[in-house]
């Protein structure tokens, strides 16, 4: 037999967004320094200075 107990909203809506936020976080690495940012730019800026040498 299942009963429903009530479950104010705001603890339900707590409930579901810690996972939720977690597999965000999971999902989306881990930040970036000042100094990937900046190498990131750079190589956006220049492409064929900054592509690997020697693929197939």
């Amino acid at each position: 037999m299942v009963t429903l107990t009530h479950i104010p909203h705001n603890a339900l809506t707590h409930k579901l967004a810690g996972p939720v936020l977690a597999f965000y976080d999971w999902l989306s690495g881990p930040p970036m320094s000042e100094r990937d940012r900046i190498q990131r730019d750079i190589a956006e800026a220049h492409p064929q200075v900054h592509t690997i040498a020697g693929g197939a």
